[in-house]
Parts: structure tokens; C-alpha cells; sequence
């Protein structure tokens, strides 16, 4: 994933002032929340990628996710992967064994029931879980 994302924002112009407001909002200890919507190839994905590599930059710990038609066909199977994605990410962040983890949902629950400081979750895509004709975006400090 990071080649690809490297890709998208290398040739990509710069939202150096949104990449900053999101910054603003997600900084401090509050929970947040971001909402990006807009219709296919407006660039949500590419701000994503610009937004993973500004936060990394600044000491944040990014967990991304996409739902995405073009890689999976079948919807059915959108929240199993949500949650193995998921479920690896954490497992690297904190050091554990990910064979070791039996209830992968579990696992997510409890690591962001009270989650480590300056953690970002991103989620793309996530309309393609409905087919909804407008694309949906999260970004969400918790």
C-alpha cells in the first residue's frame, strides 16, 4: 500500500492549507471526527495519502483502511477484512503476535476502547460497502 500511496502523492498537487485545518482538528487530546465527501476522482484518496504522510511526519500513528470494489468484488466479505486490516495494523502499533489473536473484532474493540495517544484512523471508500453513488471518507482521531 505505502508504493501505491507514494504514487498518489508525488503527482498530486498539495492541500497544504487542508492538510493543515484536518491537522488543527485532529491535534490535542479530543476524540475527532473528519467527514471528506465528493464524487469519484475528485481526490479523496490522494488527500488521504497526503493527510497519512503529514501526521506520520508529525509523530501520529496512522491505521488506514479501504473498501474498495476494484480490489474485492464481494461486499459480503467487507467487514472480515475490515477487521484482519485492522486487527494487523494494531497488532504491529503494539508488538503483538497477530496469530495469537482469536477474535479479531474483539481485539480492535478493546486496542480503540482506549486507544494510544495521537492514534488516526482512516477509512476510505466506505460508501463502497452500499454501492452509494457518492464517495465517503473518515478520518477519525481517537
Amino acid at each position: 500500500m505505502n508504493g501505491y500511496l507514494n504514487k498518489l502523492t508525488d503527482y498530486s498537487v498539495r492541500r497544504t492549507k487542508q492538510l493543515e485545518n484536518a491537522f488543527d482538528l485532529l491535534k490535542g487530546d479530543n476524540e475527532c471526527r473528519i467527514l471528506i465527501e465528493g464524487l469519484s476522482g475528485y481526490g479523496k484518496t490522494t488527500y488521504l495519502g497526503q493527510l497519512k504522510e503529514y501526521l506520520t511526519i508529525n509523530n501520529y500513528r496512522v491505521l488506514w483502511h479501504v473498501f474498495s470494489r476494484a480490489f474485492y468484488k464481494n461486499i459480503d466479505d467487507d467487514i472480515n477484512r475490515f477487521d484482519i486490516n485492522i486487527s494487523e495494523q494494531i497488532a504491529c502499533l503494539k508488538e503483538h503476535d497477530i496469530q495469537e489473536i482469536a477474535n479479531k473484532t474483539n481485539y480492535i474493540v478493546d486496542n480503540l476502547a482506549n486507544p494510544p495517544k495521537n492514534l488516526v484512523l482512516l477509512i476510505d471508500a466506505i460508501d463502497e460497502t452500499d454501492q452509494s453513488p457518492l464517495s465517503l471518507t473518515f478520518v477519525f482521531h481517537l
